[in-house]
């Protein structure tokens, strides 16, 4: 039966040898606990396989650590030593850190005391690391995390959240009331109600805010956070990440004002084409009619050059008549209160027919289309809109019999239109800049057209909150989609 000595001996956590000096460097293991067996540090060997046997040959490297010498000089002081942390390894003992206590037990023994903190010190070391790690993602990001302890209401702040608050984190520790204190005063109450309300709910929260520097500085920031509740669900402390968001909020109303100024400038340009496309049409109606009445009567008169002269004032009339016409259309839908409502696309579709049905009778066309739906757009709008993207792919045909044919595709958030047709294509290269206004590919006596149509297009699938564009190669014929929202 183990004496009481022995019971407390072998119930400790950490490894402990008893060693007896039988000489004045030999030192014979007289007892080990089953701490230092369990440990394993002596490999393959047990713990009755080393009782008696001389330390250096339990473990060779003895002397060489200097562990022999502080044996010695624990004996002859009969004082307690501690060796601190230590990196052992030898032929019996693999690589491994201890942390070793000598106490002298008489004249002649001393107990070793050790604890093998390897794998501390391993994960010791990988927190760090990511500790680290951590620490330079949030200087990247400009990202830091904060904790509040509810009981005290201490607030914890990493290294990134006291730079963002212009505070040092060796002469500055927050407390709650101070952290609310930092936000501008005409911010503080808001952000002192969301953040009580989420922890009275436990609930996640979000906000931005002006936060106030030490030196008066005001910087935009966002924060997120998230309530840690006990066993029982009560609140007992909140943590979350906390940004600066000053260059961002700079951008965006920069954004901001520069989509207004864009806003005027476009609402400016629609007044000036307007006025101007509605006051040149009085002129030109005057050079038509007078060129037409010069025709009537005198046509006999003039010799074949004056009549060629008069057939170009005539076409060029005609030409500028229906680019400014198509000016005051592109100038009506920017001019124009969206009004949407549910909308038949078929019947749509349908009605442009029978709009074009004297070009689609002289070009032999054939216009389909499949399961059209009711979209939610505006009834003046949808039809101008389909008559040019219908009228151009009979326009633009290079086979005999132009063949239309319309889909429609639902997508997520958005009705996906398209408008196929057999004709010249469009080259890769040239795909974006025909929605721009006056961009023709081809010259006026190749096609007729005023160069508006598809800018006209595209302001009407925008106003929609839509999007517009062509999938082709050139000579394979091309197809137009374009989205309207749900």
């Amino acid at each position: 039966m183990r004496s009481p000595y022995q019971a407390f001996f072998h119930a400790q956590p950490s490894g402990s040898t008893i060693l007896r000096r039988q000489g004045p460097e030999v030192f014979i293991v007289e007892d080990a606990n089953l701490a230092a067996e369990k440990a394993g540090e002596w490999k393959e060997k047990t713990r009755a396989d080393i009782l008696g046997q001389d330390v250096t040959v339990v473990f060779p490297g003895v002397r060489e650590h200097g562990l022999l010498d502080a044996f010695i000089a624990t004996l002859d002081t009969q004082q307690p030593m501690d060796l601190g942390t230590m990196t052992y390894e030898d032929e019996n003992v693999e690589r491994n850190v201890f942390t070793i206590q000598l106490l002298p037990l008489g004249p002649d023994r001393l107990s070793v005391y050790y604890r093998n903190i390897t794998q501390e010190q391993r994960l010791l070391r990988e927190l760090e690391e990511q500790t680290l790690l951590l620490k330079r993602a949030e200087e990247m990001a400009q990202v830091g995390h904060w904790r509040i302890n509810l009981e005290t209401e201490a607030l914890y702040w990493s290294d990134a959240v006291y730079a963002i608050h212009g505070r040092d984190p060796e002469a500055y520790k927050p407390m709650l009331a101070e952290g609310i204190q930092a936000y501008h005063p005409d911010d503080q109450e808001r952000v002192a109600a969301l953040v009580g309300e989420a922890i009275s709910r436990g609930a996640p929260f979000a906000f931005e805010a002006r936060l106030v520097q030490p030196d008066g500085t005001i910087r935009h920031v966002a924060s997120k956070g998230e309530c840690s509740t006990d066993k029982d669900g009560k609140v007992v402390s909140v943590f979350g990440v906390f940004m600066d968001v000053t260059e961002r909020v700079a951008a965006q109303r920069q954004l901001e004002r520069q989509a207004e100024a864009l806003k005027e400038s476009n609402a400016e340009l629609e007044q000036f084409a307007y006025v101007a496309s509605h006051d040149l049409k009085e002129p030109l109606r005057t050079i038509g009619g007078f060129a037409q009445l010069l025709d009537r009567r005198y046509a006999r008169e003039l010799d074949d050059e004056a009549n060629e002269f008069l057939q170009f004032i005539t076409s060029g009339v005609g030409r500028m008549q229906a680019l400014i016409d198509a000016l005051l259309s592109y100038s009506r839908v920017g001019r124009h209160e969206l009004r949407k409502q549910p909308v038949a696309l078929e019947d749509v579709v349908k009605s442009k027919i029978n709009d074009l049905a004297q070009l689609i009778y002289d070009r032999r066309a054939q216009v389909t289309y499949g399961s059209l739906p009711t979209v939610h757009a505006d009834p003046s709008l949808l039809p101008l809109l389909m008559q040019n993207l219908i009228g151009n792919g009979i326009k633009f045909s290079q086979e005999d019999v132009p063949t239309i044919h319309i889909t429609a595709r639902h997508m997520p958030g958005h009705w996906r239109i398209g408008v196929r047709d057999n004709g010249i294509g469009i080259a890769p290269e040239q795909q974006r800049r025909i929605f721009d206004m006056f961009q023709r590919l081809h010259g006026v006596g190749e096609y007729d057209g005023t160069g508006i149509g598809l800018a006209i297009s595209r302001k009407v699938v925008e106003r929609h909150g839509g999007k517009i564009w062509v999938e082709s190669d050139a000579g394979r014929g091309a197809t137009f989609y374009f989205t309207l929202p749900d």
